[in-house]
């Protein structure tokens, strides 16, 4: 990313890319702008493939576009990315998937929100 001041109501953007090491389905990736206490201010949950057809050594590259809430208190927030699994149909219920390091997501950096 260039720069890590944002204003309210702008939308950051954000490419990621993953290597694939094992078989996965039904797996979302999650992008979220957090309080210092881990709490989404804002976010964005996709997937634009299906995992069902993934094989182990695929790349995949994802662009991810978070909305800033027009109404967010200037301040540091992290951004955060990392992947789950729906345990339900309606991915009503999900499961956040372990980096190597056993936590359930990767903080990128900082983002400033500018007043």
């Amino acid at each position: 990313m260039v720069g890590t001041a944002v204003a309210p109501g702008s939308t950051v953007q954000l490419i990621t890319w993953w290597q694939l090491n094992a078989s996965v389905e039904d797996v979302r990736f999650f992008t979220h702008l957090t309080e210092a206490d881990g709490v989404p201010v804002a976010q964005a949950d996709l997937l634009a493939a299906p995992g069902e057809s993934w094989l182990t050594g695929d790349l995949l590259l994802q662009l991810h576009e978070i909305a800033i809430p027009s109404d967010l208190p200037p301040g540091q927030y992290a951004l955060t990315v990392g992947w789950y699994t729906c345990l339900d149909a309606a991915c009503q219920q999900t499961q956040r998937l372990l980096t190597p390091t056993a936590q359930d997501h990767f903080t990128l950096q900082e983002i400033t929100i500018t007043p």
